[in-house]
């Protein structure tokens, strides 16, 4: 009992500590990256944060327009102010289009740079390692250089960790200030922290179907892998009826965990696209 209770404890205290690893094994290789790609890292949050702003030039100009030709008469000059609102209200948006376009193209080049040496580092470390001694299977090498290094896609949207607070909370001092209105603009921030809030949970969930999906797609792999390496002794005893057979229900497996992380990427684009069309609607239905 007492080497029993050693063991449960060894175990626990392994999978604390790749559980540990893992979490932050993440963190170091984004540090890895802001160091080896600084200027691009800057020169994407800085598209970013002029996209935002810009996004607040339309209404807030707008406004200042209405506001001024409901109160102007014939009699009154036409401020310099509202000539200046007038060139803001055309500007903004080809700014931020091209700071856009420009945020988009940066990314895309760090995207390929980051994916380049990721799968140049996984496969210098595997010709390095021996193989009958390695813990990874060739299914899960093959993962890591096409899947997971793949998902460096997720790096454009690192600026959005602090854009995205940066524009709810101006959007929320927005609405008290328009609206002067609490009712109207206490519903309008209920909404907003509710959309966080469930996009949030749908993350959560994202993220472990991604992890089922890896993992069923590395048996997959690694069964094919040991068919192709023992297709001699499968034809000569023919079993090719049942290698296909296992091989299907694995991918069956595999395709029910595509088809639940799929569907959850739908509903967190729903989601976010819908957001601001309901604060909207029920904003200004209560104000």
């Amino acid at each position: 009992q007492q080497q029993q209770s050693q063991g449960h404890q060894n175990v626990t205290t392994t999978s604390s500590k790749s559980s540990s690893s893992s979490s932050t094994g993440g963190w170091r290789l984004l540090q890895a990256l802001l160091r080896t790609y600084p200027g691009t890292f800057i020169a994407v949050s800085l598209y970013q944060l002029i996209t935002s702003l810009c996004g607040f030039g339309v209404p807030l100009s707008l406004k200042f327009l209405v506001d001024f030709i409901g109160s102007w008469t014939t009699s009154t000059t036409i401020p310099p102010t509202a000539y200046v609102a007038a060139a803001v209200l055309f500007l903004c948006p080809a700014l931020a289009a091209l700071a856009n376009v420009q945020q988009f193209k940066s990314a895309r080049r760090l995207i390929f740079r980051c994916r380049a040496a990721l799968v140049g580092l996984v496969f210098r470390q595997t010709l390095r390692v021996d193989g009958a001694v390695s813990t990874y299977s060739s299914g899960q090498v093959i993962n890591l250089c096409t899947v997971d290094a793949g998902n460096c896609d997720a790096i454009r949207y690192l600026p959005f960790l602090w854009a995205v607070p940066l524009e709810v909370s101006l959007s929320i001092a927005l609405i008290f200030w328009v609206l002067r209105c609490w009712i109207s603009g206490l519903v309008g921030v209920v909404l907003v922290v509710l959309s966080v809030f469930l996009t949030v949970k749908l993350s959560e969930h994202l993220r472990q179907a991604q992890r089922e999906l890896m993992r069923r797609k590395d048996a997959r792999l690694s069964l094919l892998g040991e068919g192709l390496q023992g297709i001699r002794v499968l034809k000569l005893l023919a079993w090719e009826g049942d290698f296909w057979g296992k091989l299907e229900e694995t991918r069956a497996s595999e395709l029910a965990a595509l088809r639940t992380f799929i569907l959850t990427r739908c509903l967190i684009s729903i989601l976010w696209t819908s957001a601001p069309v309901f604060v909207s609607a029920l904003t200004f239905l209560l104000h």
